[in-house]
């Protein structure tokens, strides 16, 4: 399989194709690599808890909507993390990758 070239996020059939993909996409050699992947996690954990947050908030409260609240507040954070942090702070450009929740491709198919 060629590095250069990256398959379609539809293409993708297994766990281990999705992994191959997603590593092309985010690179760790260097230091403003790493950092930028460790920001990219601590979005993904943000994300995760303001989804759990929404959930024990719709369910204490008995109010459904704080669940899409609290998830999109926590993705919203998550995408300030992941994207626009890195650019910020260590000059990083912002990734592209089409296999990461934050990645336009896959917000936007649904």
């Amino acid at each position: 399989e060629n590095p250069q070239v990256v398959a379609s996020s539809k293409a993708v059939t297994s766990a281990t194709s999705w992994c191959r993909q997603h590593e092309k996409y985010h690179p760790v050699d260097a230091f403003g690599q790493r950092r930028s992947q460790q920001l990219h996690a601590v979005g993904v954990i943000l994300c995760a808890l303001g989804c759990l947050r929404g959930v024990w908030m719709a369910l204490v409260e008995l109010r459904p909507l704080l669940l899409l609240q609290q998830a999109v507040l926590g993705y919203l954070a998550g995408v300030v993390l992941s994207r626009v942090l890195p650019q910020m702070l260590l000059g990083a450009r912002a990734l592209s990758c089409r296999y990461c929740i934050f990645s336009w491709e896959v917000a936007w198919q649904g």
